[in-house]
């Protein structure tokens, strides 16, 4: 269970396979926190097997370029709470995965589930070194992406 959830905000706007890597684009961030600078945001997908709870971390990164400029009724700068990040998950083992987002800010660290807000989602497939690969979203988990592998 995220500590706060009700203020961390992750959200996607592209998620497929490209190169046989998984991409994802979106936001992550809480409300009244600043994001003006890259060098002190810390930020990771967490690919968490739904069956043994094993966790694994990937370096999301921070972007200032993403799609639109996100305002928040905080008022606190969210330049950098973007992310545009090709994954190599070619050695996960095989099982079924949530997807997290963690982000911290100086002292400031949440996560929570990235969601598709509004379940339009298209299911997304890929073969990689011989497993085949599914991202979608599970409307019945308030529409959250996971992924699995074959």
């Amino acid at each position: 269970t995220a500590p706060t959830y009700r203020n961390m905000v992750n959200d996607y706007e592209e998620m497929d396979f490209r190169n046989n890597k998984l991409h994802i684009l979106g936001t992550s961030y809480n409300y009244g926190i600043s994001y003006e600078n890259s060098s002190n945001i810390t930020r990771k997908l967490i690919l968490e097997n739904m069956e043994t709870y094993k966790q694994y971390y990937y370096t999301l990164g921070s972007v200032k370029d993403g799609l639109y400029d996100v305002i928040s009724l905080d008022n606190k700068d969210k330049s950098y709470v973007w992310y545009n990040k090709d994954i190599d998950i070619s050695n996960l083992p095989k099982g079924k995965y949530s997807l997290y987002a963690y982000t911290k800010v100086e002292n400031y660290a949440d996560y929570g589930e990235i969601v598709d807000m509004f379940g339009i989602f298209k299911e997304q497939v890929s073969t990689i070194n011989n497993k085949k690969y599914t991202i979608m979203i599970n409307k019945d988990r308030q529409n959250r992406f996971e992924l699995k592998v074959e």
